[in-house]
């Protein structure tokens, strides 16, 4: 049986103001980096190690997913289907600054058509989906993705209802996946 492990990248200067972030390339800040460095104790105690290691091209994934595996850069796979949803315009402004409309279709945009400059939901669903069939045949007993909050919910609305939002997620929270036998289970947090 494989297992997956999903994390949400550490805290950055954006999550503490509340600033939408998207594609805007947030560093993670110290509280960030913390987060990071504790979950990497919490599994070097356990003796969890990882046989790859695949992440969202952000830095804030990539650097999270550094810490938490032990592995500089080159032991890093990057993939763009996990990148977090395109704001559009909305990058790097308070949700509360936004338009009611729009703040609306951010908090639940299935069924609409307007999109306020953001990326689509269906496109988001296609690519975290795509990525969820390509870990179904992926090499390695067991697997750590760093992605983005928005991305890891609708990959695990995807896994669960297609048209379901999963809770808020913590930063540098940790989140299991199995696979057997080609079928993905539903997303468990790991405690540690």
């Amino acid at each position: 049986m494989k297992k997956i492990y999903f994390v949400r990248h550490g805290q950055t200067d954006y999550n503490l103001i509340g600033r939408l972030q998207g594609h805007t390339d947030q560093p993670l800040n110290d509280t960030g980096v913390g987060q990071a460095e504790a979950l990497a104790e919490k599994l070097r105690v356990v003796g969890l190690t990882f046989d790859r290691v695949i992440s969202s091209p952000l830095i804030r994934a990539r650097r999270t997913a550094e810490i938490v595996s032990g592995r500089d850069g080159s032991g890093i796979e990057i993939d763009e289907r996990i990148i977090e949803k395109d704001l559009g315009p909305w990058e790097g402004v308070l949700q509360e600054d936004m338009p009611k409309e729009a703040r609306a279709f951010l908090r639940d945009p299935w069924g609409k058509d307007e999109t306020f400059g953001m990326e689509h939901i269906r496109d988001v669903v296609a690519r975290v989906s795509d990525f969820a069939d390509w870990l179904k045949t992926a090499d390695g007993e067991s697997i750590l993705v760093a992605s983005h909050g928005g991305a890891l919910r609708v990959l695990f609305g995807v896994l669960v209802a297609p048209d379901k939002w999963e809770p808020v997620l913590e930063n540098c929270a940790l989140y299991l996946v199995t696979e057997q036998d080609g079928r993905l289970s539903r997303p468990e947090k790991v405690e540690l």
